[in-house]
């Protein structure tokens, strides 16, 4: 990923329209910014609808490697008040422990957005494991320049097909690369 305090980050920039969409819908938002999270690169924000220290985890940067602590995760989901929370993972895919990840993708209930950047057998891997998720929906990128545009359509997606007619409003966990 690219450190966004540095250069453009389009990860967390679409993290970002993401962000602003739920806040804007009065839901808090959970952040697990990692890279080797097993070597405690990472960053977690419980759920909050405190925009500052949103970005602010958003926006560290750890750099190496790349796996995830399923445990951290299930731990935020497990913290969630109301509805269950809505995963978006934004990654190249070249994530260590990809196998424990897609196993417990596919294991959890609510909506995953999974967008991935760039071609290559890890995207092909985690494609057909979890073709069959009924809420796990896949895009794929090759310009970094789409991925705010991809956000914005998925969350509105979200909030016309399921919130707005259930009155509800939700929490998200955004996981960024």
């Amino acid at each position: 990923m690219t450190n966004p305090r540095e250069h453009l980050s389009f990860a967390v920039l679409g993290a970002g329209c993401a962000v602003e969409a739920y806040l804007r819908r009065e839901a808090a938002i959970a952040v697990y910014n990692f890279s080797d999270a097993h070597a405690d690169g990472k960053s977690v924000l419980p759920f909050s609808t405190d925009r500052q220290a949103i970005y602010h985890r958003l926006c560290d940067y750890h750099g190496g490697g790349t796996s995830l602590k399923l445990r951290d995760v299930e731990t935020l989901r497990r913290i969630a008040s109301g509805p269950t929370p809505d995963i978006l993972l934004i990654t190249d895919m070249q994530i260590t422990n990809l196998e424990e990840v897609m196993n417990y993708l596919i294991g959890i209930d609510g909506r995953i957005t999974v967008i991935h950047i760039g071609e290559n057998n890890a995207i092909e891997r985690f494609r057909h494991v979890t073709c069959h998720h009924p809420r796990l929906q896949m895009f794929g990128v090759l310009d970094r320049k789409d991925i705010p545009q991809i956000v914005l359509g998925q969350v509105k997606q979200y909030f016309t097909t399921t919130l707005t007619r259930s009155g509800q409003t939700g929490a998200a966990t955004s996981l960024r690369l």
